[in-house]
């Protein structure tokens, strides 16, 4: 498990030439990596010199992994893992936010077919406004499930991840887990990221020459109340195929299709999972779509393309729904239906030549109504969130991020600036996957930004001292500034935080 900081410092040397990694596929499985890069070498931090770093308990506290056994057939690897963290919100005086998370993380393999993860962890948190406001609305922790109160303003949640691998041969592996998943070479991802909560998952992945070929199912939950006032929540599925293929070093092609199904039918029967969706074939189900379907159907297309070591362009197609003579603006333009949106990116490790100094930058544009649904519980979604970028839908954004390492020492240094358009008076402007595919305000002559037009301006900084590279022990600080401005209102945040932690799951806050 790595974070995005971490993937970055990955990249660096996976973009070599000279190695061919299907990059856009995460997580990341050390088995796969070490096939192609000298993993010890890219993540390597030297020891301390002095006698005690080198003792037994030297060594558990400054560089290997806190409990571990290793022996021929079987290896076992257990940390602990929290984040206790403090800070303080200098505009809106008094407003105080803390994490408080204690768990662990426990790895391994068994013989050479058989891998396996798990974690837990119980959280209580208090969060700056704008947090808060998310959460009040949907109770939901953005990325990590249902919460309940704790005290007068704070939340209290736990969230687990866990899986098993089987590798019977070296083409081909079979994962049965809990967690999430990100497809994409990109900060965000239009295709799948790991913004929402973790969901139970089956994956294949077949990796045979230059091609890398990815199913995975899936079982969501929507948060939309039963039609059977019983409080019981609908199931909804996924299957979500992605292939990769390098036909050159220098040239990386990604093809993606997904199928969002509900579990009960509209009168709120069981429709359950549709093994019609186990064909793993791609392009099958986009071309049943075409002749008329009652799911929810998506299709993109992936580039990357490398041409030095130290330079890298990407970018993401994604369809929901297309037709042609209304994307060239026949009979006019804007058609709500055109759902479509695209992501270009570039980055640039060892940037002037500075080991482990890399620039990243991001532009993602996604129109109205994509992922949307004309049947609520069939959305692009899972836990109140969406599957794919944190905003949804009707908006544009440009990222920026400058990181830095140097053996202990990280630093990074974020900007974003985001236009998102937002609904009102209950009619679907198309920015909320949320939200039914009805009830639009014109046919024609929609536009990104539509709506109540908010500008979401965002910037980072924050820097760290490495104690322990084996389970990412540091201490950090940080400072967080974020303006959300609209005809409705203006919310200023400015926090400035400190904090001693080790590796976590993402937690997404910066939109």
């Amino acid at each position: 498990m790595y974070n995005p900081f971490e993937y970055n410092q990955l990249e660096a040397g996976l973009n070599n030439l000279d190695v061919e990694f299907h990059t856009a596929v995460k997580p990341y499985r050390a088995a796969e990596l070490k096939q192609h890069v000298n993993l010890d070498s890219l993540q390597y931090i030297p020891n301390y010199r002095s006698k005690f770093a080198r003792s037994f308990i030297g060594r558990r506290l400054f560089k290997e992994d806190l409990l571990y056994v290793e022996t021929k057939d079987f290896q076992l690897y257990a940390n602990p893992a929290f984040n206790f963290q403090y800070g303080r919100n200098f505009i809106s005086l008094g407003e105080n936010t803390y994490f408080n998370t204690r768990g662990f993380q426990v790895r391994g393999n068994i013989g050479k077919m058989f891998s396996f993860y798990t974690d837990f962890y119980e959280n209580q948190a208090g969060f700056v406004n704008y947090i808060k406001e998310w959460v009040d609305s949907i109770h939901v922790i953005p990325g990590m499930g249902r919460t309940k109160a704790f005290k007068e303003s704070s939340y209290d949640y736990s969230f687990a991840t866990g899986y098993i691998n089987f590798t019977p041969v070296k083409y081909v592996s079979f994962e049965l887990g809990h967690g999430k998943h990100f497809i994409g070479d990109g900060y965000r991802s239009l295709f799948l990221s790991d913004n929402s909560f973790n969901y139970p998952y089956f994956k294949i992945s077949t990796q045979v020459w230059k091609i890398k070929y990815v199913n995975l199912w899936a079982e969501f939950q929507d948060n939309t109340p039963s039609v059977n006032a019983d409080n019981i929540n609908y199931k909804r599925y996924g299957t979500f195929h992605y292939l990769s293929v390098i036909p050159t070093r220098y040239l990386t092609l990604g093809f993606f299709e997904s199928i969002i199904w509900s579990g009960t039918d509209s009168t709120g029967n069981v429709r359950g999972f549709d093994v019609n969706y186990l064909n793993p074939i791609i392009f099958y189900r986009p071309i049943e779509y075409g002749l008329g379907s009652a799911d929810n159907a998506l299709m993109g297309f992936s580039i990357q393309i490398r041409p030095h070591d130290s330079h890298q362009l990407y970018a993401q197609i994604i369809i929901d729904d297309f037709l042609l003579s209304h994307v060239l603006g026949k009979p006019n333009k804007g058609w709500r239906g055109n759902k479509q949106g695209f992501q270009i990116g570039y980055k640039y490790f060892h940037m002037f030549g500075i080991k482990n100094m890399n620039l990243q930058t991001e532009f993602n544009y996604v129109r109205p109504y994509t992922y949307q649904h004309y049947r609520i519980n069939s959305s692009y979604s899972h836990y109140s969130q969406p599957l794919a970028h944190p905003l949804s839908a009707n908006f544009w954004e440009i990222i920026a991020f400058l990181r830095y390492q140097n053996k202990r020492i990280t630093a990074e240094a974020r900007f974003s600036y985001a236009i998102h358009g937002t609904d009102t008076a209950g009619i679907n402007y198309g920015g909320n996957v949320l939200v039914q595919d009805v009830n639009h305000p014109q046919e024609f002559g929609n536009f990104v930004g539509q709506g109540v037009k908010e500008t979401i301006l965002y910037g980072s900084f924050h820097a760290g001292y490495i104690i322990n590279p084996a389970y990412g022990l540091r201490v950090e600080f940080g400072l967080n500034y974020r303006k959300l401005s609209s005809e409705l209102q203006e919310l200023n945040t400015f926090l400035f935080y400190i904090g001693f932690r080790t590796r976590i799951p993402n937690f997404y806050t910066d939109y």
